[in-house]
């Protein structure tokens, strides 16, 4: 739903912004306990499953290290991208203008997409938590079956890259206010929110 149509009658208005030191000390904090049960999985697996050997029947090739660097950043990129689709997908049904209030961007090299529009709120915790359902989880089950290198680096990365939207859905567990909508911002560690009036006075600040 566009800003424009909450009315100051209706609705409390509320921002909400947090360090980006801070954000990324949570995120890495939060996504910790994952990793770590990741790893220990992984470990103990390894020795007890026949794993694929795509890339040992490729170690001893000269082109072996550029190979490995190029697949890693593009199956990373690829990943990092589907991460942000599934946000966006989630997002779509509550954006008046659907897919036009998905903006898709660039940050730091990395894809990101973004909701122009504020939604429900349990739309939007959901839809942090969607890319560590379906994708995070598959990622790591199949490589724990996989038992390469490249699989391990690469779902490390995934998980610790779902920190972040955990420490948003964790951050707004605070407003529980049945009707309240939220709108995230793109460049800022801030979000604003919007709740109805005549349950403002039950918000836990």
């Amino acid at each position: 739903m566009v800003t424009e149509a909450f009315s100051q009658k209706k609705y409390t208005f509320a921002r909400h912004t947090i360090g980006a030191l801070r954000v990324n000390l949570l995120a890495f904090i939060v996504s910790l306990p994952f990793a770590v049960v990741y790893i220990a999985v992984y470990a103990y697996a390894y020795p007890r499953i026949s794993h694929f050997t795509f890339f040992s029947s490729l170690s001893e090739s000269a082109y072996f290290i550029p190979f490995f660097f190029i697949m890693f950043f593009l199956v990373l990129f690829t990943l990092v991208t589907a991460h942000e689709v599934i946000h966006a997908i989630i997002f779509v049904p509550f954006c008046i203008k659907k897919w036009r209030g998905i903006l898709f961007r660039f940050r730091l090299l990395t894809p990101y997409a973004h909701c122009t529009e504020a939604i429900p709120i349990r739309a939007f915790q959901f839809a942090m938590i969607a890319p560590a359902l379906f994708l995070s989880l598959p990622i790591s089950i199949l490589s724990v079956v996989w038992g390469s290198p490249f699989s391990f680096l690469i779902t490390l990365i995934i998980i610790f890259s779902s920190g972040g939207d955990f420490v948003a859905l964790i951050l707004t567990l605070r407003h529980r206010v049945r009707g309240t909508f939220i709108l995230d911002e793109p460049d800022s560690t801030s979000y604003s929110v919007y709740i109805p009036k005549k349950n403002s006075m039950r918000i836990q600040n």
